[in-house]
C-alpha cells in the first residue's frame, strides 16, 4: 500500500501534467493546420513570407487566451468610440440643421472642414497586399 501523499500522488500529478501537455500539443497542431489552410488561400507571394516556424509561433501565441482577451477589449473600445463619434455627429448635425449642406455632400453628413467627423467607410482591400517593401 502506498502512503498518502507518496508515490501515487506524484504519479497522478505527473499523469495530469502529461494530459494537459498532450491536449495543448493537440490544440497547437490543430491551430497550426488551420493557419496553414488559411495561408493556402493567399497569393503565392504571401505564402512564401509565412514560414512554418512563423505559423507555429502564431499558433502557440493563440493557445494562450490573452490574445483573445486583448481583441475583445479592443472591440469594446472600438464600439464605445463609434458610439461617441455618432453621438457627436448627431449633436453637430442638430446644431447645423438650419444650414444647407454643401453641394455633393451626403444628406446628414458634415464635411470634416466644418468640424464634423468624416464619414467612416469600410476599409478597402489593398491591390497588392504582399508586395515587397521598397
Amino acid at each position: 500500500m502506498a502512503r498518502p501523499g507518496g508515490f501515487e500522488t506524484a504519479e497522478q500529478q505527473q499523469q495530469q501534467q502529461q494530459q494537459v501537455l498532450s491536449r495543448q500539443q493537440e490544440r497547437h497542431y490543430r491551430l497550426l493546420a488551420e493557419l496553414q489552410a488559411l495561408v493556402k488561400a493567399l497569393p503565392s507571394a504571401c505564402q512564401q513570407r509565412l514560414s512554418y516556424t512563423t505559423l507555429s509561433e502564431l499558433a502557440l501565441a493563440l493557445l494562450d487566451g490573452t490574445v483573445f482577451e486583448i481583441v475583445q477589449g479592443l472591440l469594446e473600445i472600438q464600439h464605445l468610440t463609434e458610439k461617441n463619434l455618432y453621438s457627436q455627429r448627431r449633436q453637430l448635425h442638430s446644431e447645423h440643421r438650419g444650414t444647407a449642406p454643401p453641394s455633393g455632400a451626403e444628406a446628414g453628413a458634415l464635411p470634416p472642414a466644418q468640424g464634423g467627423p468624416a464619414v467612416l467607410q469600410a476599409p478597402q482591400p489593398a491591390t497588392a497586399p504582399c508586395s515587397p517593401a521598397a
